[in-house]
């Protein structure tokens, strides 16, 4: 789908959304990958500003995850993370999960 037409699309189903739901999340996309002059890589962080400018406008919560992944690919090898840089392993996984749970500010066991 071209940027445009996501972000237009994106935009109409958060407004949509809105107040039909308490506290919506919005996900920027990701593409696991430690270069990011990568074709792939760069054209999903694209659609990664798409998403930060429809969450701004719409004061909902973001999630970074390519973000995430970023502070994780300067130590491990991004096989490490999802073998095809597109799904997952489960420490790719586990990582989604924590970004997630630290952005609604989930109070982790021992945390006051």
């Amino acid at each position: 789908m071209p940027l445009d037409e996501y972000e237009a699309t994106l935009d109409e189903l958060v407004a949509q959304t809105l107040s039909r739901v308490k506290g919506l999340v919005l996900f920027t996309p990701y593409y696991i990958e430690s270069n990011p002059a990568d074709r792939m890589r760069a054209r999903m962080d694209e659609y990664g500003a798409a998403v930060k400018r429809i969450a701004a406008r719409r004061q909902t919560l973001l999630v970074d995850t390519q973000a995430a992944f970023n502070q994780l690919l300067l130590t491990h090898h991004s096989a490490y993370l999802a073998w095809d840089r597109v799904h997952p392993t489960p420490v790719g996984h586990m990582l989604l999960a924590r970004t997630f749970l630290d952005a609604i500010v989930y109070k982790w066991d021992g945390e006051a």
